[in-house]
């Protein structure tokens, strides 16, 4: 049985503890026994309290592509991955993020860096598809794949800041064909967009639905998947489901 702690964090395995605590009775007990005794003993037991494995943290890994005129600086990366930390850091687990990789703004009839708007929600548009094929997994299938662009064409690309892509809406809406299932666990940030949002969450949040698996929104104030006014709470359910999601790893 797994204890969880009320902000969703799972403390160190219980045997962990139990270890622990045998090995600081026995501690206490050399400290009153004679000098030779803990001479003799004291070397082992502070070998065997190092060697107790903490509990390691689950993590999520950004895999970040910059469309090179989206406008988006290493500063903004930088401010964008600090948010999501804080964040995800209440639900015990922690964003890491390999080095951004500047890609062109070549897709589609896009020469702009931006990206074509899925006006019937059921077909990939023609450069949404070639982004996601041409930056598939690779070496890391369970990483977040994380594209600045600058706009998002369309009915209100002037003012949407973000959109992700988690598994069930990809399969509610776009199938399962091998087109639509690159898409999955993609977050697209639209830089120049957000600007006038004014939120720092974007990225936080869009990660949210693809942790979540979840394209809706919630209308409690202050919590991460608002769709106006984005906080940045997680509740405990939300935790609980987020630390499950497969974009989550844990080492051992």
């Amino acid at each position: 049985m797994t204890t969880t702690r009320l902000d969703g964090a799972v403390p160190p395995p219980y045997t962990e503890i139990v270890k622990f605590r045998l090995l600081l009775t026995a501690a206490v007990g050399l400290a009153a026994a004679s000098p030779a005794a803990r001479a003799d003993d004291a070397q082992a037991i502070v070998a065997q309290i190092g060697g107790l494995k903490a509990a390691a943290r689950p993590y999520v890994v950004l895999r970040r592509f910059v469309c090179a005129t989206s406008g988006a600086s290493p500063e903004d990366l930088e401010s964008d991955l600090k948010e999501a930390r804080a964040v995800f850091a209440a639900c015990g687990v922690d964003v890491r993020a390999e080095d951004a990789q500047v890609i062109a703004s070549d897709y589609g009839s896009r020469a702009s860096c931006q990206l074509g708007n899925d006006r019937d929600l059921k077909t990939l548009t023609a450069d949404q598809a070639e982004l996601f094929a041409r930056y598939a997994g690779g070496d890391s299938p369970d990483a977040l794949r994380v594209f600045y662009f600058a706009w998002r064409t369309g009915p209100q690309g002037a003012t949407t800041s973000g959109t992700s892509f988690p598994a069930e809406f990809v399969r509610r809406e776009k199938g399962d064909s091998a087109e639509a299932r690159l898409a999955v666990g993609a977050v697209v940030v639209f830089h120049r967009a957000r600007r006038f949002s004014g939120s720092r969450f974007v990225l936080a949040h869009e990660m949210g639905h693809v942790l979540l698996d979840d394209s809706t929104h919630r209308k409690d104030d202050g919590n991460l998947m608002r769709d106006w006014d984005v906080g940045s709470k997680l509740d405990k359910a939300q935790c609980l489901t987020i630390r499950a999601s497969p974009f989550v790893r844990r080492d051992n």
